[in-house]
């Protein structure tokens, strides 16, 4: 007895992120960044087997092709804090300004950085 077979497999996960921007002060939500990336993986097997009386020989090959799903969670991470920052409170800003999302608080006052010269 002997036999060929193949097979295509793939998968798929959904990474997810909600972030939210929140006025300590007042607990309101001033923006909320809801983000998903699509990690896909793939694997192509291929073999051929053969019986000689008891003896079973066998031979296979594949293939397999996965993104880390490491790299999905870091860019949705990356991307939601990027949208927070650009379009919940407005950067980049021209120098000297302060940060005020849509809601009208100020979130990132002017300040100045200090030098100690020796």
């Amino acid at each position: 007895m002997s036999g060929i077979g193949g097979s295509v497999r793939t998968a798929v996960i959904n990474v997810g992120l909600d972030l939210r921007l929140v006025d300590v002060r007042t607990f309101s939500t001033l923006y909320v960044s809801s983000l998903q990336k699509q990690v896909v993986g793939y694997e192509v097997e291929s073999g051929i087997y053969r019986f000689f009386g008891n003896q079973l020989i066998e031979f296979d090959t594949g293939a397999v092709r996965n993104e880390p799903l490491q790299l999905g969670v870091r860019s949705v991470v990356e991307m939601s804090a990027f949208q927070i920052l650009t379009e919940g409170l407005g950067l980049p800003l021209p120098e000297g300004k302060a940060c005020e999302p849509e809601a009208g608080h100020p979130v990132v006052a002017n300040h100045e950085v200090s030098h100690n010269e020796t």
